[in-house]
């Protein structure tokens, strides 16, 4: 699903979850801010179901989008972003790693086992602001890390959750001769 990456990318956060809050959007607002000081041309960019109160200057709130309009976005923006307060698996990202984008995200549950730190993006504690802000204000100032890191992210996603990966462990399990069970089937991790 994901396409490759645009030869430049816009100054400009993504945030993609269907519930505002609990996904971390007020934290991504406040940090957004405090991100603005440092890059006055950043964006954020909002797809989710539900409309924060108000926005800081920079921020446009695009309702849900179709997935061309959302594949638009991924391919223009310059960071994935979602500071989730639960997450048990988060499709969001590899989707965002699909297209080659770097992840700022909360260091919680299921998504250090999706992002890696350091290699496709950035993990932050739960609701720190100042790590949240300076992880985002980091990767806008560095076009060439971000990319490094999106770039990691998008073989990551092909590597260990591409279509072609969870083909070749049916074909795997299915294999004559092989034995019956869990037990024998291998692991996507």
């Amino acid at each position: 699903r994901g396409r490759a990456a645009a030869p430049s990318r816009e100054k400009a956060i993504l945030f993609v979850g269907r519930n505002f809050v609990p996904k971390g959007g007020p934290a991504l607002l406040e940090a957004f801010a405090r991100v603005r000081r440092a890059h006055p041309d950043a964006r954020l960019w909002i797809v989710s179901d539900t409309a924060p109160r108000s926005l800081p200057e920079g921020a446009v709130f695009h309702g849900r989008l179709g997935a061309d309009a959302l594949a638009a976005l991924y391919a223009r923006a310059a960071v994935f972003a979602l500071p989730t307060l639960r997450e048990a698996f988060g499709l969001s990202f590899l989707e965002a790693m699909a297209f080659g984008l770097p992840i700022v995200a909360s260091r919680l549950e299921a998504i250090p086992e999706i992002v890696s730190d350091g290699e496709t993006g950035i993990l932050v504690p739960p609701r720190d602001l100042e790590a949240l802000a300076r992880a985002l204000s980091d990767l806008l100032g560095d076009p060439v890390r971000a990319r490094l890191l999106g770039a990691a992210g998008r073989a990551r996603v092909a590597e260990r959750f591409g279509w072609n990966r969870a083909a070749a462990l049916m074909l795997e399990v299915l294999r004559p001769g092989r034995p019956a069970g869990l037990a024998s089937v291998p692991s996507i991790a």
